[in-house]
């Protein structure tokens, strides 16, 4: 792409933003947690404010200026306050004084822009006619007073603030309880603007770290200046510096729109990846359904024990493939399959369970597999139009959340020992566009994010309930809550786009 002097009439943009912070207070509290934004959608050039301008050095578009056309902003949020105090005899020994986690999809702000300066890219084809002292003397001058051709990415949520929910420590309690609370997001704004390359893609990263000053969370009014100097600024907010309890990471990327996506051609609207949000959101929805049943789950339990999940897993299996197979079961709702499943005898049951053994050395191909040793859910998801699969899973040896790249499995999340700071890897935004190749923008964010809601939901589990044994229920209440998270994420999304 030759941002000089051909940009496409539409673009793709995206901005992923990752912030850590462990702010301490000796013998106080520690103060720790993450942010992981990730904005992103389709612009469109704005030509009024595009402006051809006409005069010696012919017709020239110095300015380039792209307003969204849709977009979204979803994040994922976690905090934690940890006493440090001694805790006297007979108070509640958890240090948790108060957490914080969610996520959630905000629709991309309409005053979220991209902007291209370009004049001397414009005007140099002209310059070149001009006299060896004329430009002799216009190269001095330039290199003492010109702003270098550069692009801004302002990125942002719009509509309503999002809710988070969380806990709180009883202190009347000597016993240990908690009262939920709740809190608003944080509002964010990311501007980026950097010298404008020669050709290629406009993509970059910056890391850095930085002091808390006193706020909590931490700023999420963050920007790069790569050209700072030439404008008596400062080239990141918040600056570089101070204590360094707070970790910053930015990654952008503007591009055409991903050729061989759906949004590329005739066949789906880039403003209704519609279809393929609710053909997701109906396929989780059965799955929960199957999950939330009662009769299935006794009845396994009945024949394969109580902590054979392995079994378990391969029965759901079994019951899906003979929904899709029975058009009238496949038309069915979630209730509708509730019904269905309470109306099994115990002949259907048994032919649709299988003995313990055939679920030994299970390799993980099933859509709900989960290995029998290591709770490990994936979600996978199927596009008719190309063929191809995406993946993703929490890895619970690994602490990581894992996704397919090019038939192999790499982290995209990666987690510390007590599984909390989930940190994003180099990986992520190969997968996600990956995901964009394959499904278009929007679907693909929708799918994406909703699924890293699931299996964040998953990561939580661990950190909170990994001790206790693990049984066929115990699976089964995770499987609902993480189902369920899903599903809420693609009704957000549903709701934004104006499916």
């Amino acid at each position: 792409m030759d941002a000089r002097n051909d940009l496409p009439e539409r673009l793709s943009v995206s901005i992923h933003a990752f912030v850590r912070w462990n702010v301490t207070n000796p013998n106080e509290d520690a103060y720790t947690g993450t942010i992981n934004l990730h904005a992103n959608g389709n612009m469109r050039i704005f030509e009024a404010g595009s402006p051809t301008v006409h005069g010696a050095l012919g017709a020239i578009k110095p300015v380039l200026i792209y307003k969204p056309e849709n977009g979204t902003v979803s994040f994922a949020y976690e905090e934690h306050r940890i006493s440090l105090k001694p805790i006297p005899s007979g108070k509640c020994q958890d240090p948790l004084m108060i957490e914080y986690q969610g996520g959630g999809v905000m629709p991309l702000s309409e005053e979220s822009l991209f902007k291209v300066h370009r004049l001397s890219a414009s005007a140099s084809p002209y310059l070149q006619n001009l006299s060896a002292d004329k430009q002799r003397f216009l190269s001095t001058f330039k290199s003492s007073t010109e702003v270098p051709d550069d692009y801004e990415l302002m990125l942002g949520p719009g509509g309503n603030r999002k809710r988070i929910h969380g806990r709180k420590k009883d202190t009347g309690e000597t016993a240990c309880a908690y009262i939920p609370v709740e809190r608003d997001f944080p509002g964010c704004r990311i501007g980026i603007q950097v010298e404008l390359p020669d050709s290629g893609i406009l993509a970059g990263s910056r890391s850095w770290s930085a002091d808390d000053q006193g706020l909590c969370p931490p700023s999420l009014g963050i920007s790069i200046l790569d050209i700072a100097a030439t404008q008596n600024k400062k080239p990141l907010k918040p600056p570089a510096g101070g204590n360094k309890n707070v970790t910053y990471k930015v990654s952008w990327r503007i591009d055409r729109v991903a050729p061989g996506s759906p949004e590329s051609g005739p066949q789906e609207n880039t403003s209704n990846p519609c279809n393929s949000i609710r053909n997701r959101l109906r396929e989780v929805e059965r799955i929960k359904a199957l999950y939330e049943n009662d009769r299935v789950r006794s009845y396994v339990k009945s024949q394969f024990g109580e902590a054979n999940w392995a079994a378990y897993q391969q029965t759901l299996e079994n019951l899906f493939e003979l929904m899709g197979d029975d058009s009238a079961v496949n038309a069915m709702d979630a209730s509708s399959i509730t019904a269905w499943l309470d109306g099994l005898d115990d002949q259907q049951m048994r032919d649709i369970c299988t003995s313990q053994e055939s679920y030994s050395g299970t390799d993980g191909s099933g859509l709900f597999f989960e290995d029998a040793n290591a709770f490990s859910c994936s979600t996978d998801q199927d596009n008719a139009g190309t063929k191809a699969t995406t993946r993703m899973q929490v890895n619970y040896k690994g602490r990581s959340i894992d996704a397919t790249l090019n038939g192999q499995s790499v982290p995209i999340f990666t987690y510390n020992n007590n599984w909390e700071s989930p940190t994003p890897t180099d990986h992520y935004w190969a997968v996600y566009r990956d995901w964009v190749r394959i499904y278009g923008t929007n679907a693909a964010t929708a799918l994406f994010q909703s699924s890293i809601a699931h299996e964040m939901t998953h990561a939580d589990q661990f950190r909170t309930d990994r001790h206790s044994p693990f049984t066929i229920d115990k699976g089964s209440r995770w499987e609902q809550e993480a189902y369920g998270k899903e599903a809420n994420t693609l009704k957000e999304f549903l709701e934004i786009f104006d499916c």
